[in-house]
């Protein structure tokens, strides 16, 4: 781990706690291999934020000054602090990283336990983990980006009497649309 731990058997007090993120965001630019580590102390730290130190806020209001304190966005430290909840220090399998558990986070835990054991075994990367889930249909295939250049490139190959009617009148009325949108740009 990256050296900070968060005291988990004693009472943390508020500045305490700012001076352990202070310290979490002081690491953050450390060695990329230990990113996985730092992910799961940032979600550690604020969990206990959340649950003992600022329980009588609400969570928004604890990301926000978390995100104030180690100037990491309240997405990253939401996310952090999700994995951490849902993977107690115990329940965290060793010698996977902090993205293997991302990946089946929403799983059940008989699943998650599954999944996460085999990608040990097997010395999964995260990359091979995807993959798998993917190919047992856990987790959807993302759609290929759509890029400009590659539609035109595809619609150029068709000839006119391949195409629908229906698809040549709605291409026709987006043209349109666009060489308006255009003029009245220029």
């Amino acid at each position: 781990m990256n050296g900070l731990v968060v005291e988990t058997t004693t009472d943390l007090t508020p500045s305490a706690w700012r001076e352990a993120g202070r310290q979490i965001a002081a690491d953050r630019h450390g060695v990329a291999r230990r990113a996985s580590n730092q992910m799961w102390v940032v979600g550690d730290w604020l969990l206990r934020g959340e649950d003992q130190v600022f329980a009588n806020l609400n969570r928004r209001r604890v990301r926000m000054l978390a995100s104030e304190v180690t100037g990491y966005s309240r997405h990253t430290l939401t996310m952090a602090v999700s994995l951490a909840r849902r993977f107690r220090p115990g329940g965290r399998v060793d010698g996977l990283t902090w993205w293997h558990h991302l990946l089946v986070a929403k799983l059940s835990e008989t699943e998650q336990e599954a999944w996460l054991t085999r990608a040990a075994e097997e010395e999964w990367s995260v990359r091979t983990l995807r993959e798998r889930l993917r190919d047992a249909a856990v987790i959807a295939r993302k759609p290929p980006a759509l890029r400009p250049e590659r539609l035109v490139s595809e619609l150029t190959r068709w000839r006119r009497s391949e195409l629908p009617e229906p698809t040549v009148e709605e291409l026709r009325r987006w043209w349109e649309r666009e060489m308006a949108a255009g003029a009245g740009q220029g």
